[in-house]
């Protein structure tokens, strides 16, 4: 069976919009699933461009969102720029409408990463303080549907150090 981006995204947005707990066992923890949640697909955010996955919970006067770049392979250093730029057009957009208090998080969702190119140097020891807001999960779709796992890109080097 041929497993498209747009598959998982159509998947994560309906488990969002139905029972985001669902995901939560299925690995991607990232989710507050006590709270009420607006979900977009395919947000335009501007010229920034157009985000897989936003979705919108609100607690009280503070709003915190996620935002989804999802890849039917490999995360790469791409992927990192595409899901920065989009949650710097969310945070310009809301702090153009009055908005002070939200907190946004970018989360990369692909069947595996690059570790051939630079994409391992960013999440080094020294540069992680720099995306703590950033999270990335692999997944596998299989037999058993569709699963998450977590992975901490600190421990990234290359396949082929040359030494």
């Amino acid at each position: 069976m041929n497993f498209l981006e747009k598959d998982l995204e159509r998947i994560l947005e309906e488990q969002l919009n139905e029972d985001s707990e669902v995901l939560y066992d299925l690995g991607l923890e990232h989710i507050d699933y006590d709270l009420k949640m607006k979900v977009f697909r395919q947000l335009r955010i501007g010229n920034y461009g157009i985000a897989d996955l936003v979705t919108v919970q609100r607690f009280s006067d503070e709003l915190f969102i996620d935002v989804y770049e999802l890849k039917k392979d490999k995360i790469d250093f791409n992927a990192l720029c595409q899901v920065h730029a989009y949650s710097k057009g969310v945070q310009s957009y809301l702090l153009k409408r009055g908005f002070k208090k939200f907190r946004i998080r970018k989360i990369l969702v692909g069947r595996d990463f690059d570790t051939h190119g630079r994409f391992v140097f960013v999440f080094d020891d020294n540069q992680r303080l720099n995306f703590l807001d950033t999270h990335i999960f692999k997944y596998q779709y299989g037999i058993k549907g569709l699963l998450f796992e977590e992975v901490f890109p600190n421990r990234f080097t290359l396949i082929d150090e040359g030494f």
